[in-house]
């Protein structure tokens, strides 16, 4: 019922407050602060080396393969650890790719699938930690019935996040380390991007 359901959304209001008044009180949370200000305040201090264009595809397949390899794992052995290992493993890669995509505009829709695919996995990720709060929290053992139906819903809802992450991941994933580098070379090519930009600005011809 709404109502029943209220009353849990609730609980887990009551129980990330709780944990940010713990973390507030014990100084973690300024601690964070502090850190991530002095981290803002070095960046314009750091010496980061240039890098090539054509140096893009070899440092991109590291992140590839390590993606992979992480898939492989999670298919093997499917657990909330492992997809989450996995979802770290595709979240760089994506990243990366970000970082790179105005040398390589060609490679925006596989930017998109690869956000879609670090979304599904998690969202995966969101409703395993939604289970262990229900398990692990005292409050929600007061109401031991709705807890059960919720935790059947949130398993079932996870199932379909996975399958869909497997299923895209098997198409963004399926090409060898050395392949993809090769395909992300002929992207950063000069000519390559010279076309792209080209089509990018070509007017309408409605405008002619």
């Amino acid at each position: 019922p709404v109502f029943t359901y209220a009353i849990m959304r609730r609980q887990l209001v009551g129980v990330k407050a709780r944990l940010m008044k713990h973390a507030s009180a014990d100084g973690s949370l300024a601690h964070v602060v502090h850190t991530l200000r002095a981290v803002r305040r070095s960046v314009k201090r750091w010496r980061v080396p240039a890098i090539a264009a054509s140096e893009c595809p070899t440092l991109l397949m590291g992140g590839y393969r390590a993606s992979r390899r992480a898939m492989k794992c999670a298919r093997t052995k499917p657990s909330p650890l492992a997809l989450h290992r996995w979802r770290r493993r595709v979240k760089t890669l994506w990243y990366q790719l970000r970082v790179v995509q105005s040398l390589a505009p060609s490679l925006r829709a596989e930017i998109l699938r690869f956000e879609q695919l670090e979304t599904w996995l998690g969202e995966h990720h969101n409703l395993f930690v939604l289970q262990m709060t229900m398990a692990d929290d005292v409050g929600f053992q007061r109401m031991p019935a709705e807890v059960r139906a919720l935790a059947a819903l949130s398993r079932t809802v996870q199932a379909e996040f996975q399958r869909k992450a497997f299923r895209v991941g098997k198409r963004l994933l399926v090409e060898r380390p050395e392949v993809f580098a090769r395909r992300q070379r002929r992207a950063f090519s000069p000519a390559k991007q010279r076309r792209t930009v080209t089509t990018r600005r070509r007017p309408p011809s409605a405008a002619a």
